[in-house]
């Protein structure tokens, strides 16, 4: 709980702490478990039908009997049942990222010889990504206070950008995706990322910054490029 506490209020000490005793299961299960909630209250209270021949129709290569298979098939499966599948995905795919993401860093410790394991990398991914835990919980209470039924999964997140600026989404893109679903918390999340790499490598502010931004900055290069 000092740690969950902490890593808003001080989170120098809790990387610190990290170096010393790596750990990550309660963060990665928090973000993992609230990120899949999120998911189902969506999914419970979308119009099944409505989303996904809106989502397969922004796809050119979709036709109309293709789109129209596809929501006979996913109409058919109960409602339920759609939404506990959806959210077991969206677990399991953020604890997948977090891996990946923890593979990286441990792929730069070795190229920077900071002497860090793999067990420190996964506490780093998952302590630094603890402000995207609000933003489920800010989604999950816009979830149970809203009509769901027509809302853009794009919609959920009531901090990003584009909802508190109050603008409308430019595109279908991957980039003009990634834009929208962009709040402070995730910006937050990022500097934390870097100072939790910079105060646990012992690297200075440019290499640790490098480091943890290569990921991002490949990501939005691929989705302005495709």
């Amino acid at each position: 709980m000092n740690m969950i506490i902490n890593i808003f209020a001080a989170p120098g000490e809790v990387f610190a702490s990290l170096k010393e005793k790596p750990r990550f299961l309660i963060a990665w299960l928090l973000i993992a478990l609230f990120g899949g909630l999120t998911q189902y209250f969506y999914f419970s209270g979308v119009d099944v039908g409505w989303y996904f021949e809106e989502q397969l129709l922004a796809n050119p290569n979709t036709t109309q009997d293709q789109a129209e298979q596809v929501v006979r098939f996913m109409t058919s499966i109960p409602q339920g049942g759609l939404a506990i599948g959806i959210a077991i995905f969206a677990v399991i795919a953020t604890l997948v990222v977090f891996l990946i993401q923890a593979l990286y860093f441990k792929i730069a410790s070795l190229i920077t010889k900071d002497g860090l394991r793999y067990k420190h990398m996964l506490a780093l991914v998952s302590w630094s990504s603890m402000p995207v835990l609000l933003t489920s919980l800010a989604s999950i209470v816009k979830l149970l206070t809203s009509d769901v039924s027509l809302m853009p999964q794009t919609d959920i997140n009531p901090l990003s950008f584009w909802g508190l600026l109050g603008l409308e989404p430019l595109g279908t893109g991957a980039l003009d995706s990634i834009v929208m679903n962009t709040d402070p918390l995730a910006i937050w999340s990022l500097i934390l990322l870097i100072f939790g790499y910079k105060v646990m490598s012992g690297k200075d502010w440019g290499t640790a910054a490098i480091v943890a931004l290569i990921p991002t900055a490949v990501t939005y290069s691929l989705a302005f490029l495709f």
